[in-house]
């Protein structure tokens, strides 16, 4: 294995610069500056490494008689191994920035990251050549029968065909960045409330980090599916691009005379789209029934197989996706029980504005929120 005897280490570095306070009003204003990077490494499973054995069963005669005992079935298997010897573990990289500033019992901090992986594991196809004996069923003479038809008798013509099985590797490509941010207020002491702002912007990349082998096609020519043939090799990003922003506003109230502790919380959803990314669908190359993989030209477009390796998309699929806004709320209580024992009762989705919405293509989205409710008890010993 190529990650055998190898150290994959995981190095981690982050720093904070605090800057003299200012004063404000008679305030002390503290404003601070931090960042981070760091790596982390995902080793791929046990069944990864060693898995099951691909055994593809192919039908080289199946002649059915009236009389039981005359049927016979001849199958060819191929046995093939999907290990992947040169699997590595998946190595992600992250690093952020953040600034922060605190005055008088507030605070506010605003920070940007960045997260990266190429080697994310992903189940690859792995195409190549069967061939085998295709016996004809018609040359057989039941009349001349005695018991089941020996295959030295029966007419065949050799055929090839292409076929295959996955196997683990690292072709997944992952890129999610974003800006979070947070706010909390002191208590207001009349009202014994702190309110809490936090919220997030997210985008995430989805795609593969390598060529890809693909049946893209259906098409029979002659009798013959154009996937038995050739199949093309496929360069371009395949996945999905994912937006997000949410914010949750919280008020908190604490009223210590009588131990009880009430918060609301408003989960909002101002935006939340995916669209997938843009593709040409011609291939870069293809694998013949040969085992060759030759590069796909000008010319392979006019042939009358290869031709349908090309991919024709309809530009709807590209289309953004948006889902509109919503927001419901949730409501908590808290009662202590001296220094011992604190219990609480939860409402999620007590009240919720989820409006039905219309997508591009056309089709109507109803929204349903589905209020949940429970209770908690700690103790403390």
């Amino acid at each position: 294995y190529a990650m055998s005897g190898k150290v994959w280490a995981d190095p981690r570095i982050n720093a904070q610069w605090t800057f003299p306070a200012i004063a404000v009003g008679g305030k002390q204003l503290v404003i601070y500056a931090s960042g981070g990077y760091g790596m982390m490494t995902k080793f791929p499973t046990l069944l990864q490494l060693y898995p099951d054995k691909v055994y593809t069963d192919i039908i080289e005669l199946n002649y059915f008689n009236l009389n039981p005992d005359y049927r016979r079935l001849y199958l060819r298997t191929y046995i093939d191994n999907p290990t992947n010897y040169g699997l590595r573990p998946v190595r992600n990289h992250k690093w952020e920035a953040r600034i922060g500033a605190s005055c008088d019992g507030h605070s506010l901090s605003v920070t940007y990251f960045h997260e990266s992986t190429n080697s994310g594991f992903r189940a690859t196809s792995q195409v190549r050549p069967y061939s085998y004996r295709d016996y004809d069923e018609q040359s057989i003479d039941a009349s001349q029968l005695t018991g089941q038809p020996q295959l030295a008798d029966i007419a065949y013509a050799d055929k090839t065909v292409l076929g295959g099985y996955s196997r683990v590797t690292n072709g997944s490509r992952m890129i999610k960045e974003g800006v979070e941010f947070q706010y909390a207020s002191r208590r207001i002491e009349p009202i014994k409330t702190r309110f809490t702002v936090n919220g997030a912007w997210l985008c995430t990349t989805y795609s593969n980090s390598q060529a890809m082998f693909r049946s893209v096609t259906t098409k029979v020519i002659n009798g013959t599916p154009v996937n038995d043939l050739y199949v093309g090799l496929y360069d371009y990003r395949d996945g999905q691009v994912v937006q997000r922003f949410n914010t949750n506003v919280m008020a908190d109230t604490y009223i210590p005379r009588l131990g009880l502790t009430f918060s609301v919380t408003a989960e909002c959803m101002w935006l939340q789209s995916s669209k997938r990314l843009a593709a040409n669908g011609v291939p870069v190359a293809y694998m013949a029934t040969d085992g060759k993989v030759p590069p796909f030209t000008d010319a392979d477009r006019a042939d009358p197989y290869k031709q349908w390796l090309v991919e024709h998309y309809n530009q709807g699929v590209f289309r953004k996706q948006t889902e509109p806004f919503y927001a419901y709320f949730n409501l908590k209580a808290t009662k202590e029980f001296g220094s011992w024992m604190t219990l609480a009762l939860f409402i999620d989705r007590i009240l919720d504005y989820m409006p039905d919405y219309t997508t591009s293509s056309g089709l109507t989205v109803r929204r349903i929120a589905r209020p949940y409710f429970g209770m908690e008890m700690n103790f403390n010993f």
